[in-house]
């Protein structure tokens, strides 16, 4: 009989969790070890990300703290209104806390330019004539600058100018157009009004130096100037974009009461007025080529019930009947108004033909053309009919890369109005500058 003596460590049988694991890391160390160790370069790694994305998220709203001073709130336009605005915060806020302070401003982009140099930068403009109330830590106003006669300028835009206390600047604010520059009645260089004023200092990169509101790490180019000195410029009297409040109380809302603030009707550049011409009606205007879309549902919901409707008028670059076959088209009458209506019935008259009676509104590829574009055509050799076909060649709503592009759109005639009622009314169609 042959014995065989087995080399094999002794197996003990497992009792409990505990000695699995210990069994477990005795014959698997190595690993354990190595699985451990890449446990805790992650562990690691996570905690000091979380640690930096704390901290930068800490400067971030440091930073941004800083360049809002004591600013709580603030009442930004899309356009230039009165500050009358300012008048009516300051009744609402201080209904609840008299020491609020409501700062009317002009923040706006414009051009710097240092005289004599030639070097140029855009810049932030902020006109306010209490700049102390925003409460930045060193915004002191040189006596000069409190006459309209100075500006302050930033570290950045001082260095990007080349510019120091006492050189001369020329401030350029850009006159702003109600028609949008990309539109092909909107003018591609709008100009600017400019003035050349003195630099009383130099704000250092801190404090109101550093003023934005927008939440941007770099510190942009800012110049400071009265509200005098920009609606001079602008020659615009009481003309506000911005209504600052600052100084409420730490626990305070002061956005709270802005809610409830009503501006007029011109704080959105609108205009309503009576149309004595034709009875008691009302007229709605922009200074804009295009009604905003929430003044435009605001519109409809409030005149709509009381008869109000909406139109669209543009400039169509020709208006050609359509030839016959291959035939070149000889009669087109050039820059002609487009009316787009949903009814034949307006405030200002009817749309009616030649014996009188409303004409029914165009369907969708069908227009209504007057009597003076019948007659016009027909002078020319080209007379027209109910059920011909009209070539509209107009504007693309915008340009492109500066380039103005047309388009054509083939309408049917489906009525002819007399030269009365709404298709003579002046009304009908916009101001625009």
């Amino acid at each position: 009989m042959t014995t065989v003596a087995s080399t094999a460590p002794r197996s003990w049988p497992v009792r409990s969790t505990g000695g699995l694991v210990w069994r477990l890391v005795r014959q698997w160390w190595p690993q354990v070890a190595a699985l451990s160790a890449a446990c805790g370069v992650v562990t690691a790694t996570i905690v000091g990300g979380l640690g930096v994305g704390n901290g930068v998220q800490r400067g971030l709203e440091a930073l941004a703290a800083e360049r809002l001073g004591a600013i709580d709130a603030a009442v930004v336009g899309d356009d230039l209104f009165t500050d009358s605005v300012a008048a009516e915060t300051t009744a609402l806020l201080h209904s609840t806390d008299r020491s609020i302070r409501v700062v009317p401003s002009l923040v706006m982009e414009v051009t710097v330019e240092a005289a004599g140099s030639g070097l140029a930068t855009r810049a932030t403009l902020l006109a306010c004539d209490d700049i102390a109330a925003l409460g930045f830590s060193n915004a002191t106003v040189a006596p000069e600058q409190s006459n309209a006669a100075g500006v302050s300028l930033n570290t950045p835009l001082a260095t990007a100018i080349g510019a120091k206390t006492g050189d001369a600047i020329v401030l350029r604010i850009p006159r702003r157009s109600g028609v949008p520059a990309d539109s092909p009645l909107g003018r591609r260089d709008a100009g600017s009004a400019g003035r050349r004023l003195r630099v009383t200092q130099v704000l250092p990169d801190a404090g109101l130096g550093r003023f934005s509101l927008r939440p941007v790490q770099e510190t942009a180019p800012l110049v400071v100037t009265s509200l005098a000195t920009a609606r001079t410029t602008l020659q615009r009297d009481a003309a506000v974009n911005v209504v600052f409040v600052a100084g409420a109380a730490p626990n305070s809302l002061p956005g709270e009461p802005l809610q409830r603030l009503r501006p007029a009707l011109a704080d959105y550049g609108l205009t309503l007025m009576a149309d004595p011409a034709h009875g008691p009606s009302l007229r709605l205007t922009c200074r804009r080529l295009i009604l905003p879309p929430e003044v435009d549902r605001a519109a409809a919901k409030v005149l709509g019930p009381l008869g109000g409707r909406r139109s669209l008028a543009f400039l169509a670059v020709a208006l050609t009947p359509q030839s016959a076959g291959d035939e070149p088209a000889v009669a087109s009458v050039p820059y002609s108004t487009v009316l787009g209506v949903d009814s034949t019935s307006l405030p200002v008259g009817d749309l009616v033909d030649a014996a009188g009676d409303r004409l029914s509104p165009p369907r969708p590829g069908e227009i209504i053309v007057n009597q003076w574009l019948a007659d016009d055509l027909a002078a020319q050799g080209r007379p027209i009919a109910i059920g011909d076909s009209l070539d509209v060649r107009c504007f693309l709503p915008e340009t492109l890369h500066g380039r103005v592009e047309e388009t054509t759109a083939r309408l049917r005639i489906c009525g002819i109005a007399a030269m009365r009622g709404a298709a003579v009314a002046r009304e009908l169609v916009p101001e625009v500058e």
